[in-house]
């Protein structure tokens, strides 16, 4: 959890510190304790454009490494004209790998998305990003484990309500490893649907 001290400055404007507190638990190398020293920042620079951000350094101590990180996430939103919206994100992180319960990783990334209303219930979507993964020294990879990938996604999404939509998507995504039986390229297809209450 994440609890922080904002204050608004001139109404286009707050700041914030906050103190942030997390254990993770993974049956490969028990429980990592760790807190972080955050700061936050929301800018409203015009009535189009907003940017949202955090910052701070996670202090990790755990049964198998101890470790201090720069983490951080950006949001910047623009409404570039009527029906059309952007959206860049970047940042970075730690988090738990899905493959193997002896190992976290650091996860850096930037990204955009691009919506253009088409019509009155149609919008499409086109996001890309950029994605690297720097997998801490693990049993399985005592030298530890580097990624990039790269991904693009082009949909079409429905509007059936106000509160409802639908979305046609399709999704490729070409992972390079520095452990070969890793790198793979990726094609999907695929439907969603989205309720907003």
């Amino acid at each position: 959890g994440d609890l922080y001290v904002t204050y608004e400055i001139g109404g286009k404007t707050t700041i914030g510190l906050g103190y942030g507190l997390v254990q993770l638990s993974q049956d490969g190398i028990g429980d990592e304790n760790y807190q972080r020293a955050l700061g936050r920042l929301e800018w409203q620079a015009t009535a189009k454009i907003g940017l949202e951000a955090w910052f701070g350094i996670d202090f990790r101590d755990g049964e198998t490494s101890s470790d201090d990180t720069g983490v951080f996430g950006l949001e910047l939103g623009a409404d570039l004209r009527e029906g059309t919206t952007f959206q860049l994100v970047a940042g970075r992180d730690i988090d738990a790998s899905a493959y193997t319960d002896t190992e976290t990783y650091l996860r850096t990334a930037i990204g955009g998305r691009l919506e253009q209303r088409l019509g009155r219930r149609f919008v499409g979507v086109f996001e890309a990003g950029f994605e690297e993964f720097d997998y801490r020294i693990s049993e399985d990879w005592p030298e530890g484990r580097e990624e990039e990938g790269l991904y693009l996604r082009p949909a079409v999404r429905y509007q059936l309500k106000d509160e409802l939509s639908a979305e046609i998507f399709y999704v490729f995504r070409d992972n390079e490893s520095s452990v070969d039986d890793f790198d793979f390229k990726n094609n999907q297809f695929g439907t969603s649907v989205y309720m907003r209450f």
